[in-house]
Parts: C-alpha cells; sequence; structure tokens
C-alpha cells in the first residue's frame, strides 16, 4: 500500500543519498514496514504527484523497436521446430545472418535471424529443448514471450547506461550485428556472465530498424549482389 506524503518526507530526510530522480519523477517513493523497522520502496513519485509502483523498470517494452515488429509481422513466415534444442536454433540464426551479409538485399534473413533468437531464448528457458510440436507463427500474440521480455530488459539496461533513446541517433546495420555475433559466440563458448543472448535479439532488432530507417548510413557498408564487395 502506498504511504501518505508524511511518509514520503519521513524517506526522504531518513536517506543520506536520495535516488537520482528520473525525467517527470520527483523521487523514489517510500512506506514505512512497522515490523521491520524500515522505509520500503513502493515505486515513483511524478513531479505531477501521481505515484506508480516500480515493478515495470527491468523491462522496457516501449524501447523495442516498432519497426523492427512490423518487419517481423509483414515477413509473414510460419515455422515449426519440433523438439530443437537451444544450440541448433542459434545455428539456424547464424545461417540467416551470414545469409544477410551475403547480399544486404535480402532482408529476410535478418527478421528471420532475429525470430530464431527469441525462439532460442524460449527453448532456454525451457530447460535446453523445445516442446514436442513447437512452432510459430509471425504474430504478436505467438512470438515467444521468453524472447521479447529479453529484449525488453536489455532495453531498459541501455536506457541506464546510456539513454533510452540514444541508439536511435543512428547506428548502422553491421554494427548491431557485430555485437549480436559476439554476444551469440560468447554464449555458444560457455559465458552466462550476462544475457548474451537477450543482447543478440536486442541488436537484430536494431539491426533491422537501422536497414529499413536509415539507408543513408548504410550505403557503401554492406555487401550486395551475390556477395559482392560494398560498392562505395
Amino acid at each position: 500500500m502506498i504511504g501518505s506524503r508524511e511518509d514520503f518526507d519521513k524517506y526522504e530526510q531518513a536517506t543520506a543519498k536520495p535516488k537520482e530522480p528520473l525525467k517527470g519523477i520527483e523521487a523514489g517513493f517510500a512506506t514505512f514496514d512497522a515490523a521491520k523497522g524500515e522505509f520500503v520502496d513502493s515505486g515513483k513519485l511524478f513531479t505531477t504527484g501521481a505515484v506508480r509502483s516500480g515493478d515495470a523498470e527491468a523491462e522496457h517494452w516501449e524501447l523495442i523497436s516498432p519497426i523492427a515488429m512490423r518487419e517481423i509481422l509483414e515477413h509473414g513466415m510460419f515455422r515449426e521446430f519440433g523438439e530443437d534444442c537451444t544450440h541448433e536454433i542459434l545455428s539456424d540464426g547464424l545461417s540467416a545472418t551470414f545469409d544477410f551479409l551475403a547480399s544486404s538485399q535480402r532482408s529476410g534473413y535478418l527478421v528471420e535471424a532475429a525470430v530464431y533468437c527469441l525462439v532460442a531464448i524460449d527453448a532456454q528457458a525451457k530447460g535446453g529443448q523445445l516442446p514436442k510440436n513447437y512452432s510459430v507463427s509471425y504474430h504478436l500474440h505467438t512470438l515467444p514471450h521468453a524472447g521479447l521480455q529479453a529484449v525488453a530488459r536489455a532495453a531498459a539496461e541501455g536506457a541506464v547506461k546510456y539513454a533510452p533513446y540514444n541508439w536511435e541517433r543512428g547506428m548502422p546495420v553491421v554494427e548491431m550485428i557485430r555485437h549480436a555475433l559476439r554476444h551469440i559466440y560468447l554464449w555458444l563458448a560457455g559465458d552466462r556472465k550476462e544475457d548474451h543472448l537477450g543482447h543478440a535479439a536486442w541488436n537484430y532488432f536494431g539491426a533491422i530498424h537501422s536497414l529499413v530507417k536509415w539507408p543513408e548510413l548504410n550505403e557503401g557498408t554492406l555487401r550486395t549482389g551475390d556477395c559482392d564487395p560494398p560498392e562505395k
């Protein structure tokens, strides 16, 4: 239960290092837990006086690229994965990635790589292997939830580290793919220090966004035709 303004004032006085305020937010809000004898963080107090819990702060769904989501939906693919394991799915995603790198004109490969990464995250969440008859159709309600959650978490981390829309100032496709591949191969090598697959999926989404949104930024940076070098 949200406490009173008096509780909040007490919290401000009792906290030596108050939270760094977010844009539009006055400070973290708190209630006094009598049983514990301490103040407990209960969310955010906005400068308007509105109060909201902070339970959605770890996942910034609004920062997932709408362009990437639209491209995935327009691709309209249906795929049965059967009982594939995480490594097999990632292998398919890597194959699609290098097919894209061979010719940037085939953007569908990039969409496939993004979705395969989402499915791989789902497989990992299910113990490393998909259940029998597992399939994905490219619709908003059927895309793997665990995968999209991981993308939303990666977006939240980026928002804190850099700024919510920092990357939307413009980043080339090759930069996104470079980071996606790095995260996937680190995961395949056994590194579990961070959510590599979530970050890889985020970078695939960013690559799709960049390819559609900033053709001038990507001009002369990607192979064309049948694995021909970039045209300067």
